[in-house]
C-alpha cells in the first residue's frame, strides 16, 4: 500500500508525449509498442539539437524540428508535423543545431492545446548563446499546426545545457539552464500566467566549456549536469521552490582536465528508479576514444562505485544518453575519421538501467536505424507523466478549480483570436477587476469593473498569447487565455 500511494503521488495517468523519437537523418522510432520500438521515415535533418511531440493520449506523433545540417550550424530551422509538413508560419525559429540539449516542446500549464517551444540559438557574431521560446497552436486547422508567436529571446550568454521538471503542482513547469563560464543556474518557473522573470542561483562548479547534457530523475527530485570541461554535478532538487541543493560532484581526476583536447564528459542520465548515474565520456582529439560510466547514487558513497559499462574504446565518440518509454537507455556517437564508419547508424543499448555494473547489459551498436544516422543527439524528453507531490506545500491546484466548480462560471471571452476588440462576459455576475498579462507575466492591461460584461480595446496589443485574470466580489479569481492576430 505504501508503495502504490509513493507512485500514486508522483506520477499522473501515462500520458504518452514522448511515444515517437524523431532525430538525425530521417530517422522516427515508434514506442508505443513498447517491447519492439518501429523506424519509421521523416525529414528530419539535425545533429544534436532534436525535439519532438507526440499525442498526450493517442501516442501519434504531432510535431518535430528539423534544421539544417546538410548546409551547416545555421541558426535557424523548421517545425514539421506528422505528415512531415511544415507548419503554418513554422519557418525561421532560431536554433543552432550543435547544441547539447538544443530545443524542447511542452504544453502550456493554462490550454493543454498550445505548446512551448524553448530553444538554444548561436550569435554568430558574438559567439554567445540564447534562450529563446516561440509558441504553437498543435490543432490548428484540423492538426496542421501553427506558430502563433516566435523567437522571443529569454536570456543570453548561456550553456547547452536546457531541462524541463514539472512542479510539485503537477500542472506548472521549471525550465533550468545555466551562465557560461560561471557556476550561476538560471531557472524560470512557466505557470498558467505565462513565464516568470529569472531566479538566480550559485552552486556546483564552474562551466568553462559550453558542451554538455543535462537530466533530471524520473520523480524529479535530481539534476544532472555534465560539461566537456570535466564537470560531473548532481544535485536535489526542490520541485516546490525550485532550490538547488546537496551538490555532489563526480568529475574525478585523471578525467577533469580543463585542457580542451583531453576527455570530458558530455551525456548524462538517471536509471528509471534514480539509483544510477550513466555517464558518457570522450575524448574529442584523434585517435578518439569513448566510454559509458555508472554511479550508484544510493552508496553513502557514490564516487566510489564508478564502474564502466563500456569500457574504453578507440575510434569513435558517444555523445547524447536518453530514458525511452521502455525503460531502457540509449545513445548515440558519431565515428572519427577512418573508424567504424557505420558505427553513427546505430543506437546503442542499456537495457536494465536499474542494475549495477555489467548487469545492466549494455550493447554497443544494437539498434540499427536502418541506414539512416544520427551525430551526437537524441530527443530532449522531459518526464511529461510527473504529477503533484500529494500533500507537499506547493499541492495548491484544488482551490481556484474548487471554486470555480461551485460558482459554476459562465465567463466567455470573445472573439478569440481578437484582433482589434475583446468581450469578457460574466453572464448575471458582476466582475470586480480585470488583469491582462503576456506570456512573461508582465501586466499590460488593468481596470476596475463593476459590471458583468466588459469590452477591451487590443488593437495595439502585439500579436501573441495573453492570458485575462478576471477576479470575482465572492473572492474567486478565474483565467483565460486569448490570441491577438
Amino acid at each position: 500500500m505504501l508503495l502504490s500511494f509513493v507512485f500514486i503521488s508522483q506520477f499522473s495517468v501515462a500520458q504518452k508525449e514522448d511515444r515517437n523519437w524523431v532525430f538525425g537523418d530521417s530517422i522516427g522510432i515508434d514506442f508505443n509498442n513498447l517491447n519492439s520500438p518501429i523506424l519509421f521515415s521523416t525529414t528530419c535533418s539535425n545533429a544534436e539539437a532534436n525535439a519532438c511531440y507526440s499525442d498526450m493520449t493517442s501516442g501519434q506523433l504531432k510535431l518535430y524540428f528539423s534544421s539544417y545540417i546538410f548546409s551547416g550550424y545555421d541558426d535557424y530551422g523548421k517545425i514539421y508535423n506528422s505528415q512531415n509538413q511544415i507548419i503554418n508560419n513554422g519557418d525561421s525559429l532560431k536554433l543552432n543545431n550543435s547544441m547539447s540539449n538544443g530545443a524542447v516542446f511542452i504544453p502550456m500549464p493554462s490550454d493543454s492545446s498550445l505548446l512551448y517551444f524553448f530553444s538554444i540559438g548561436l550569435n554568430l557574431s558574438t559567439q554567445s548563446n540564447y534562450l529563446s521560446y516561440s509558441t504553437i497552436d498543435k490543432n490548428y486547422n484540423g492538426g496542421e499546426g501553427k506558430i502563433l508567436t516566435k523567437n522571443f529571446i529569454l536570456i543570453d550568454s548561456i550553456t547547452e545545457h536546457l531541462v524541463l521538471v514539472k512542479h510539485g503542482n503537477g500542472r506548472d513547469w521549471w525550465l533550468i539552464t545555466k551562465l557560461m563560464n560561471t557556476n550561476i543556474f538560471v531557472k524560470y518557473l512557466i505557470g498558467i500566467n505565462g513565464i516568470s522573470a529569472p531566479i538566480f542561483q550559485t552552486i556546483g562548479s564552474a562551466s568553462f566549456r559550453p558542451e554538455g547534457e543535462n537530466s533530471s530523475s524520473r520523480n524529479g527530485d535530481k539534476l544532472c549536469f555534465v560539461s566537456l570541461y570535466g564537470n560531473i554535478d548532481v544535485f536535489n532538487f526542490n520541485r516546490c521552490s525550485g532550490e538547488l541543493t546537496n551538490w555532489l560532484e563526480l568529475g574525478d581526476s585523471p578525467y577533469d582536465q580543463p585542457d580542451p583536447q583531453g576527455w570530458g564528459y558530455y551525456g548524462c542520465e538517471f536509471s528509471m528508479d534514480g539509483n544510477r548515474l550513466y555517464i558518457s565520456r570522450q575524448k574529442g582529439s584523434f585517435p578518439y576514444h569513448s566510454n559509458i560510466i555508472q554511479y550508484s547514487l544510493d552508496n553513502v558513497n557514490p564516487i566510489n562505485t564508478k564502474t564502466d559499462v563500456l569500457a574504453d574504446r578507440t575510434g569513435f565518440i558517444l555523445g547524447r544518453l536518453q530514458l525511452a518509454p521502455n525503460n531502457k537507455i540509449y545513445t548515440i556517437g558519431q565515428p572519427g575519421p577512418g573508424f567504424l564508419d557505420s558505427s553513427y547508424q546505430y543506437l546503442s543499448v542499456i537495457n536494465s538501467p536499474d542494475d549495477s555494473s555489467i548487469a545492466c547489459d549494455f550493447n554497443l551498436f544494437s539498434y540499427y536505424l536502418g541506414g539512416n544516422y544520427g551525430i551526437y543527439g537524441l530527443p530532449n524528453m522531459p518526464n511529461y507523466n510527473l504529477g503533484k507531490l500529494v500533500g507537499s506545500p506547493c499541492d495548491t491546484l484544488t482551490s481556484i478549480q474548487n471554486e470555480n466548480l461551485k460558482t459554476k462560471s459562465l465567463i466567455r471571452i470573445f472573439p478569440n483570436p481578437a484582433t482589434e476588440q475583446l468581450t469578457i462576459d460574466n453572464g448575471q455576475f458582476t466582475i470586480a477587476e480585470i488583469e491582462i498579462t503576456d506570456v512573461m507575466g508582465r501586466i499590460i492591461y488593468k481596470e476596475q469593473s463593476h459590471a458583468h460584461l466588459s469590452i477591451i480595446h487590443c488593437q495595439l496589443f502585439s500579436a501573441g498569447i495573453y492570458f485575462v485574470k478576471v477576479y470575482k466580489y465572492d473572492g474567486s479569481v478565474e483565467v483565460r487565455k486569448f490570441v491577438k492576430e
